[in-house]
């Protein structure tokens, strides 16, 4: 292989990952925890939340205080890599069983309809939203533009949903 080759692969490789590191400021917080796929957030780093509510509205800020108990029903279903469970401290504004988007590091928001464009560290723009399945909720981050899926968490809830998730934003990402 060429070393132009190798250097077209390394910046292409080098790109992905970048994309995939911004990514990882997307997670979600249920009843006080925030799920990530990103193991490694110290305590004291803040999240700003998007609430699961048909008007979401940004919420600053959720602190890391620390591991909290991993949940079995949690998983990352676009990588299946671990989920790292995170107990945080939620700003006396919401209430201590609030659901949504927990997004770390820089992060601005715009509301569109039920859902929020979150432009991340690095100029990366993600739409947010949820749907709910058969099995539970799904939590979603698409990069805007071409619709590709980056952010797909799940939590599995024993109960009966509406669904409202459509089959394309369950359907594994192509390889």
């Amino acid at each position: 292989m060429s070393l132009r080759a190798l250097r077209a692969l390394f910046l292409v490789v080098s790109l992905a990952s970048a994309t995939l590191a911004h990514a990882q400021q997307v997670g979600f917080i249920s009843f006080g925890v925030y799920y990530s796929v990103n193991p490694q957030l110290s305590n004291g780093t803040k999240l700003q939340i998007v609430p699961d509510v048909d008007h979401p509205a940004v919420q600053c800020c959720a602190i890391i205080s620390g591991h909290a108990p991993a949940n079995p029903n949690v998983f990352d279903d676009l990588r299946d890599r671990d989920v790292t469970a995170y107990a945080i401290k939620l700003p006396a504004t919401l209430d201590k069983d609030v659901s949504g988007f927990g997004v770390t590091g820089e992060a601005h928001f715009a509301q569109v309809g039920k859902t929020a464009d979150a432009t991340l560290e690095g100029g990366l723009k993600v739409r947010l939203s949820t749907c709910t399945s058969g099995e539970g909720v799904h939590y979603l981050g698409k990069r805007i533009g071409d619709g590709k899926t980056l952010v797909h968490l799940s939590r599995h809830v024993d109960a009966d949903f509406e669904p409202t998730c459509r089959d394309a934003d369950l359907e594994p990402p192509a390889r």
